[in-house]
């Protein structure tokens, strides 16, 4: 894989390197995507593995006909997110 990137990226990559926090531009790259795909998954409180299974699982009961009214998830996400404002 090739990428460019904007001569603004390249000085603060080449800045991280010079540094000494990083032995290699690759090394800086390597941390950025790792820290966002932790983002990522600090923002869904859970990994996108477990969000997709979960969307699986969702599928699947509807498939099945195991639905719930919009009245009925309206109430449920109401307790969920007083629940997440209580801690």
């Amino acid at each position: 894989m090739e990428l460019t990137i904007t001569p603004e990226l390249e000085s603060i990559i080449q800045r991280e390197v010079e540094s000494g926090r990083y032995e290699t531009p690759q090394q800086v790259f390597e941390n950025a995507v790792y820290k966002l795909k932790q983002d990522d998954d600090d923002k869904l409180g859970m990994t996108l593995a477990e969000f997709q299974a979960l969307l699986d699982e969702g599928w699947e009961a509807a498939e099945r006909g195991d639905l719930v009214t919009p009245e009925e998830a309206r109430a449920h996400l109401a307790k969920v997110r007083s629940e997440l404002d209580r801690g």
